[in-house]
C-alpha cells in the first residue's frame, strides 16, 4: 500500500471518528468507596489502616471527604508528586491504574458515590449493633449497586476468632437475603501507633462528594506517569500573541450565576459563553475525533494546534495533547489550517480568578474567561 494511500485511510478514521485502542486491564484504574458503619473508636483513625490493607505495596491515594475539604494521603508514592493546590491537580497526577480510595462518613455513603464506585469496602466493628448496622449498610449499597457490585467488608476493634465468626454470620445473610457474595478484606483488631503520613487539603468542588467521584471516574486510563508534563512526549510551544488578543466576535452576554461558589456550574457556563469553548484567537477545528468530548480541538493564526477542555475535565488534556501531536500530519491533510510541525498548547478555561492563579503553572496554558472574552493567566514567578 502506497504511502498516500495510508495516510487517505488513516485520515478517514479520523473523520468517522475510529475508537482509541482500549486500554490493558492494568491500566484502569480503581476507584473505592469506604463506608464507615459501627466502630469502637472515630472511624477517621482506622482508615489509614484500611487504606494500607487496599493498597498493599501498590501506589494508592486516600482521599478523606471533610465538609468542604478533601485531605489527600499518597501511599506507595513512586518518586515524588507535585504539589496540589487544587483537586484537578491531584487527580491528574498519577500514572494509570491507580488506587484511589475515598472515605468521609456519611456523605460517601450517599447513592451517587456508591453508583460511581468499582469496589466499596464496608468497615464495620464487631458487636450486635454494629453487626445489624453493616447489613443494613449492604442492603442499601446492593440497592443502589445492583447484585453484581464488588463489596468487601474490614472488620475493626475485635479479636480476630471472634471477627471471624462475626464474618462468617455476616456474609451468609448477606449473601442469602441480599443476592451478593462478599468477601473480607481484613481484620484490625486494634489501632496501631504508626507513624502519621503526612497530607494536605484541596477545596472540595461543589462541596458534593458525588463531584470528587465524577473527577476520578474521568481520568484517562493511560494518564502520564507522576511528575511528567505534556512537555516531555509533546512539543508544546508557547500560544501566539494573536491568542492574547479578544476574539473578533464577542462573546453573547454572560447568563447571572446565582451561587458564585459553584465553581464547577460556572465553568461550565463559561464553554455556553463561546459556543466552541476555546480560548480567544483560536478557531474550532472541524474534524470528528476519537477524543472524549469533553475536549475541543482547535487552530491559531500562526497554525499551531489547541486542545482545550473546562477545569474539571483537564486530567485529560496529557493524553489528548499527545494523540494531537502523534496525527497532527492528518489533521494538516484535512485542514489547510494546520501546519504540520505545529506544536501543541493545551488549554483550561476558568472563570474563577483564584482557581485561574491556582493552576496556572501546570502542564497546561491557563485562560480566564470573562465578559469580553478570555486572557491567559501567566505561570507563578520562579523564586
Amino acid at each position: 500500500m502506497s504511502r498516500s494511500r495510508r495516510e487517505i485511510e488513516a485520515l478517514a478514521d479520523i473523520f468517522v471518528g475510529t475508537p482509541a485502542t482500549p486500554p490493558s486491564a492494568a491500566a484502569k484504574d480503581r476507584v473505592v468507596a469506604i463506608v464507615e458503619g459501627h466502630l469502637p473508636v472515630r472511624a477517621a483513625l482506622w482508615r489509614p489502616a484500611a487504606a494500607g490493607l487496599l493498597a498493599g505495596d501498590d501506589p494508592a491515594t486516600l482521599l478523606e471527604v471533610d465538609d468542604r475539604e478533601v485531605w489527600v494521603t499518597h501511599l506507595n508514592s513512586q518518586g515524588e508528586l507535585p504539589a496540589a493546590a487544587l483537586l484537578e491537580q491531584v487527580v491528574a497526577a498519577p500514572a494509570g491504574g491507580h488506587c484511589w480510595m475515598v472515605a468521609g462518613g456519611g456523605e460517601v455513603a450517599a447513592p451517587r458515590c456508591i453508583a460511581a464506585a468499582d469496589e466499596i469496602v464496608l468497615m464495620t466493628g464487631a458487636d450486635q449493633a454494629a453487626v445489624v448496622g453493616a447489613y443494613s449498610a449492604a442492603k442499601q449499597i446492593v440497592h443502589e449497586a445492583g447484585t453484581q457490585v464488588r463489596l468487601r467488608v474490614l472488620i475493626a476493634g475485635s479479636p480476630v476468632s471472634a471477627a471471624e465468626d462475626v464474618w462468617r454470620r455476616l456474609s451468609e445473610t448477606i449473601q442469602t437475603h441480599l443476592g451478593v457474595e462478599a468477601s473480607l478484606l481484613g481484620v484490625l483488631p486494634q489501632l496501631e501507633v504508626a507513624e502519621q503520613a503526612s497530607r494536605a487539603a484541596v477545596p472540595l468542588p461543589d462541596g458534593d462528594p458525588a463531584t470528587l467521584m465524577s473527577a476520578l471516574q474521568a481520568r484517562p486510563a493511560n494518564a502520564p506517569a507522576p511528575g511528567t508534563t505534556i512537555a516531555a512526549p509533546v512539543d508544546v510551544i508557547d500560544p501566539p500573541a494573536s491568542s492574547r488578543v479578544e476574539s473578533q466576535v464577542p462573546p453573547a452576554p454572560e447568563p447571572p450565576v446565582a451561587n458564585q461558589s459553584n465553581w464547577s456550574r460556572q465553568v461550565r457556563l463559561a464553554s455556553a459563553d463561546r459556543p466552541d469553548g476555546l480560548p480567544c484567537g483560536v478557531a474550532p477545528l472541524a474534524v470528528e475525533t476519537p477524543l472524549p468530548d469533553v475536549i475541543r480541538l482547535g487552530v491559531d493564526a500562526d497554525g499551531g494546534l489547541h486542545v482545550a477542555a473546562d477545569a474539571p475535565d483537564a486530567a485529560f488534556l496529557p493524553e489528548a495533547a499527545t494523540w494531537a501531536v502523534q496525527h497532527r500530519g492528518l489533521l494538516a491533510l484535512a485542514d489547510a489550517r494546520v501546519r504540520k510541525d505545529s506544536g501543541v498548547v493545551a488549554d483550561v478555561l476558568v472563570r474563577d480568578i483564584h482557581r485561574a492563579v491556582g493552576m496556572s503553572g501546570g502542564p497546561w496554558q491557563v485562560h480566564l474567561v470573562t465578559d469580553k472574552g478570555t486572557m491567559p493567566v501567566p505561570p507563578p514567578a520562579q523564586p
